[in-house]
């Protein structure tokens, strides 16, 4: 799996040991949205699907760039759960 740094590269390595993930996928695809008049565009960092069925978008963020109040936590397709 591809990353761009040692943050992206850790956070793989965790999901790679977690039991619940059976694959993952490096910028899987490319989110766009319109702001006013002009695009915006982010690829989130990774994508793992679980065992269940689920799948969950990653994206990898030092922790110092992280606005705790804005982000969170977790976000899981298909699911109920958090």
């Amino acid at each position: 799996m591809g990353y761009e740094s040692w943050v992206e590269r850790d956070a793989a390595m965790a999901l790679d040991f977690e039991p619940a993930v059976v694959a993952l996928a490096s910028q899987p695809f490319r989110l766009v949205w319109p702001d006013g008049d002009r695009e915006r565009e982010h690829p989130p960092d990774c994508f793992a699907r679980l065992a269940d069925g689920t799948g969950a978008v990653v994206d990898v963020r030092p922790q110092d760039l992280v606005d705790e109040e804005a982000t969170p936590r977790r976000s899981r397709a298909s699911s109920s759960r958090t």
